[in-house]
């Protein structure tokens, strides 16, 4: 701007020059890669003001949409019930400059799990452990599975159980099985097996 200093018919013209206001942000990790089931990747902003994030994929779940210097944000991938590996960008802005975080999650290409029993295929399904929705339970989404619940049920076999790898919470009482078979999950906890007539239960 030119600020103009008059005395009598004197002018002095003073011109002023101002900088624009510089901004500042960038990010600790800029690039996590991830397998099907998703996961989990934190962030610390470093920022010469407020940011926010402009721009990131609806399975892409942040703890925080907009913060201050010094934040730290965890970004939540979804599983990918795609069948092809995807990219996202996600973008965080500060003024006029941006940081951008480029994440990478592969696809689900295991095996799928071939059940004697048609019936605990069904009880899974019912009970959300098919992520991609295919009506097919994979290894993989099986070993994804913490707890699992099929009380009264009409399941009559459990073989399959071994796949459940993670698995450290099982109901599995009131159901017609007379064998059960959890040796191979080695991270079990917690079992209810009861109201079953078993004449075999290996532990």
């Amino acid at each position: 701007t030119t600020a103009i200093f008059t005395c009598g018919d004197k002018n002095l013209e003073l011109d002023i020059f101002q900088r624009a206001r510089e901004y500042s942000i960038s990010l600790d990790k800029t690039k996590s890669e991830f397998d099907a089931t998703g996961g989990n990747s934190e962030v610390t902003v470093s920022s010469s003001d407020e940011w926010k994030l402009s721009e990131y994929p609806d399975w892409c779940n942040p703890s925080a949409t907009s913060g201050k210097n010094g934040d730290k944000v965890t970004l939540c991938f979804n599983y990918n019930k795609t069948s092809a590996e995807r990219t996202a960008t996600i973008t965080f802005t500060c003024g006029d400059k941006t940081a951008k975080f480029h994440a990478i999650q592969s696809f689900d290409n295991s095996s799928i799990i071939e059940f004697t029993d048609p019936y605990f295929l069904d009880a899974l399904i019912a009970r959300g452990i098919d992520k991609n929705h295919d009506h097919q339970i994979s290894e993989l989404e099986a070993s994804c599975v913490t707890e699992l619940n099929i009380n009264d049920s009409n399941i009559r076999n459990l073989k399959e159980i071994k796949y459940f790898t993670a698995l450290e919470t099982l109901h599995c009482s009131n159901t017609p099985l007379t064998s059960l078979d959890v040796s191979n999950n080695t991270s079990l906890i917690f079992l209810d097996c009861s109201k079953n007539a078993f004449s075999t239960l290996d532990l």
